[in-house]
């Protein structure tokens, strides 16, 4: 049947549709049908139950679909805005807070049908409407793409159609919360400058402390610059993880937001205005525990945690590790990734860096570093630079960790024979890191293999089918593959990461740009996409 009209609000679009009748029948039946889903769940096994509330979410993200043709509807053909009218609108009928029905018009601002819309068609963003048709995205999704979208600079709004289906094809294979990384990205593939400047970001810069209040305790706010938003996370990266700062083996019953209070309390009770000492820290990460400070006293209901020395860095690096390309050192523009996920401009990570501390990291065309190993199992202190530049954060299917919180992993078992070299080392959450069988003897633990000709890999089955299957839009050819647990994948089809900031990483640039034919993956002329510079 098709939408022609039928005098019962039928817009007559001509795309298929049931009649009013049937509407109204769906929705009693939806209706209806949660009432029988709210029972027999604990009759159900763990795995039954997992699957069925997995098959519930994927029919629950559709309803967006449903929202924006209700929306669209609304709005009479026009395109749907988060007007202060439609929000009231909204909140008032359907009785939901003015985050949700700021979450639902901005998702049907980005999925509205071409034929309801008063824009040009190359605003649309059909890849990722199809995929929330499949149920693979809902709403919160669609509400972060928007919110990238939205804060791209004027010239971006004419390349929306060009990012869409980069978009889609990260929907099933980041999680929702990283898609707040979706800026940095679209604007590498777009070839876009930074929409804010560095007058800007120094002009917003503040803290403020406020009175004490009844407790005694004050609360601190404002906004840090992206340097000092990367000190941070460097020095929270090293010293805000359970037991940092405890003695050895003490029980730690710290929330997250006590140990980074702590952490800050330590580094400038032993920073600010001492003498610390100047002694080299060393080469780099040993696999245990973060090295922590001289052990205080017995810990108490407030443990003391300040140092009595400096606080250095976990990997011997003096604050943060930043990469860029060469061709946007000698330009200075661009974006710059940390090792920390934040990104900030050429110019500021040059005005904050050390012109002793300058590191060159040469790759081949595969974005792949050259360099020479050491017969040793640690991972020098020049091996986790050169994988900050390589890879930028873990490879680990599905992880968000930058390297600071990372191990270097062994794709090969070192001590059967696996080279300490960078071209065989990868960075590795530590969560994902200690779920790999480094032996690759149990197919119900993760494997990790170094890419190549399948003669010349020990993966799983699926292997090959995997290296075919590889991103079509994101970063290519990667030098490891992670085999996933035969009870996840049956096939064990090897994974990577596509996390958004991985893109921002010169290596992964660098490889995209001697893996795509010239314009074939709908990139812009003119971009620079990390093209090699002699």
């Amino acid at each position: 049947m098709t939408n022609g009209g039928d005098g019962n609000g039928s817009t007559g679009t001509g795309r298929p549709a049931g009649c009013v009748a049937d509407l109204r029948e769906a929705v009693g039946h939806f209706s209806a049908a949660i009432d029988v889903m709210a029972g027999g769940w604990d009759l159900l096994d763990d795995d039954a139950r997992h699957e069925l509330y997995v098959e519930l979410e994927t029919a629950r993200r559709r309803l967006a679909i449903v929202d924006t043709e209700y929306l669209s509807a609304t709005a009479n053909g026009r395109v749907v805005k988060q007007t202060p009218v439609a929000m009231r609108k909204l909140v008032e009928n359907a009785h939901v807070s003015r985050a949700e029905a700021r979450r639902r018009l901005a998702a049907a601002h980005r999925l509205q049908r071409a034929e309801a819309q008063d824009r040009p068609p190359k605003h649309d963003l059909p890849a990722v409407r199809q995929r929330v048709e499949e149920g693979v995205a809902g709403a919160d999704a669609v509400e972060l793409i928007h919110k990238a979208l939205d804060e791209l600079p004027e010239r971006g709004n004419e390349l929306v159609h060009v990012a869409d289906p980069h978009i889609a094809d990260l929907l099933d294979k980041v999680q929702v919360d990283d898609l707040r990384h979706l800026g940095p990205m679209l604007r590498a593939l777009l070839g876009l400058d930074d929409p804010y400047s560095d007058e800007d970001r120094q002009r917003r810069r503040s803290v403020r402390l406020s009175q004490p209040d009844g407790d005694n305790m004050s609360r601190i706010s404002g906004h840090v610059t992206p340097e000092l938003g990367a000190i941070l996370r460097r020095l929270w990266a090293g010293f805000a993880g359970p037991g940092a700062l405890l003695p050895k083996g003490a029980d730690d019953d710290r929330t997250a937001d006590q140990r980074r209070h702590d952490a800050v309390e330590a580094a400038i009770a032993a920073g600010f205005g001492s003498e610390g000492s100047d002694e080299e820290a060393g080469e780099g990460p040993d696999e245990g525990p973060p090295p922590t400070s001289p052990a205080p006293p017995a810990p108490s209901p407030a443990p003391n945690v300040r140092p009595a020395n400096r606080l250095r860095p976990k990997r011997g690096t003096t604050s943060i590790v930043v990469t860029m390309h060469i061709s946007e050192l000698a330009k200075m523009t661009g974006t710059a990734l940390t090792d920390v996920a934040t990104t900030m401009s050429i110019g500021e990570a040059v005005r904050g860096a050390d012109a002793r501390d300058v590191f060159l990291s040469v790759m081949d065309f595969r974005g792949r570093n050259l360099w020479f190993g050491r017969s040793r199992r640690a991972g020098s202190l020049n091996q986790y630079l050169a994988l900050c530049a390589e890879e930028g954060m873990s490879t680990a299917p599905g992880s968000s960790s930058p390297p600071a919180y990372c191990d270097i992993h062994h794709i090969d078992r070192w001590d059967t024979g696996g080279p300490t070299n960078v071209d065989a080392m990868t960075l590795a959450d530590y969560v994902m890191h200690g779920r790999v069988d480094d032996d690759r003897a149990d197919e119900n633990r993760w494997w990790t293999t170094r890419a190549g000709p399948p003669e010349d890999r020990k993966s799983g089955r699926g292997a090959a089918r995997g290296r075919e299957d590889g991103a079509r839009h994101g970063p290519e050819n990667p030098k490891v593959r992670w085999i996933p647990p035969k009870s996840m994948d049956p096939d064990r089809a090897p994974r990577e990461n596509h996390h958004p900031l991985g893109w921002l990483a010169p290596g992964r640039r660098i490889r995209r740009f001697f893996s795509r034919g010239a314009g074939s993956d709908g990139e812009p002329d003119g971009g620079d996409d990390g093209a090699p510079q002699a």
